[in-house]
């Protein structure tokens, strides 16, 4: 029997085709295939997080299931890079807000992606059912506005309080933990230097400070 060179071409897609469509069906329907083939197993753990857009509280730990997540002021994106404790176990996540949101995979990660811009706050449930069916474990991040970027902090700092009359120190506004406040400059470092340090005048003297 003759095959043409179009037959073969043919033949030879049609194997491609094939090994595409079990990629998929694998990729789409792993559990199935893990339990039918009795190789799924009970972990639905998260192991490990990374956030983009926000900062999180506790430390993420795989055995703690509820955090806060605070996004800055002027956020408009939350981004949780989700490492699975198993790489064959599902993943589900959903908001209150009704805030879009994406899934996608990053190498194997799973990376879920959230719009904050219209948001005040939202929970979102990260939901994680075992290859085998067997188990599921919810995490909930109760997501909230805050001071937590430059920026926002810095858009807060409307000016210093004023030193009273024999004041050694300049008192600098407060800012969120893990932020910091340091004199920049000032126009005359004989009266106040660079380290807050105030050395009393005899007579009245302004200051700038930046």
């Amino acid at each position: 029997m003759k095959f043409t060179t179009e037959r073969i071409m043919r033949k030879g897609f049609y194997r491609i085709v094939l090994a595409a469509v079990i990629v998929v069906l694998a990729l789409s329907g792993c559990n199935v295939i893990l339990q039918m083939l009795g190789l799924g197993d009970s972990v639905a753990t998260i192991s490990s997080i990374v956030l983009t857009g926000g900062t999180i509280e506790p430390v993420f730990s795989s055995d703690i299931y509820d955090y806060v997540i605070t996004v800055p002021t002027d956020g408009d994106r939350l981004a949780i890079e989700i490492a699975l404790g198993s790489f064959a176990a599902d993943i589900d996540a959903s908001n209150t807000a009704g805030a879009g949101q994406s899934i996608s995979l990053k190498g194997d990660h799973t990376v879920v992606e959230f719009d904050v811009s219209a948001v005040e706050s939202m929970t979102v449930t990260i939901v994680v059912t075992s290859s085998d069916s067997s188990t599921t474990l919810t995490y909930r991040f109760d997501v909230e506005r805050g001071l937590t970027s430059v920026t926002g902090i810095a858009a807060a700092i409307t000016g210093i309080q004023q030193p009273e009359t024999g004041d050694t120190i300049l008192v600098l506004p407060e800012v969120p933990d893990g932020f910091s406040v340091a004199i920049h400059s000032v126009s005359d470092a004989d009266i106040i230097s660079l380290d807050g340090t105030i050395t009393p005048s005899t007579s009245d003297v302004l200051v700038q400070v930046v």
